[in-house]
């Protein structure tokens, strides 16, 4: 999956959570043993949520996109 993005009205409601342990749950059905994503450094609200959910930050990344960086973390929940 590329981008995840809910809109203001679905936000509080559990929906990134059912998503993450439907995630989980494919990945370690497919025998993975970690989950792997980017959050814009600036991103906060997604930050705070994926260190609830059990992710850490393992690498601070500045990827060229363009005539722009994606100045991102890069973070790994161990399943």
């Amino acid at each position: 999956m590329s981008n995840l993005y809910f809109l203001a009205s679905s936000r509080g409601q559990g929906l990134s959570r059912q998503v993450f342990e439907r995630f989980e749950k494919i990945a370690k059905s497919h025998g993975k043993s970690q989950l792997h994503l980017h959050v814009n450094r600036d991103n906060t609200r997604a930050l705070t949520i994926y260190q609830l959910y059990g992710f850490e930050i393992v690498q601070v990344g500045d990827t060229p996109f363009g005539e722009y960086f994606l100045n991102d973390y890069w973070m790994i929940k161990k399943l």
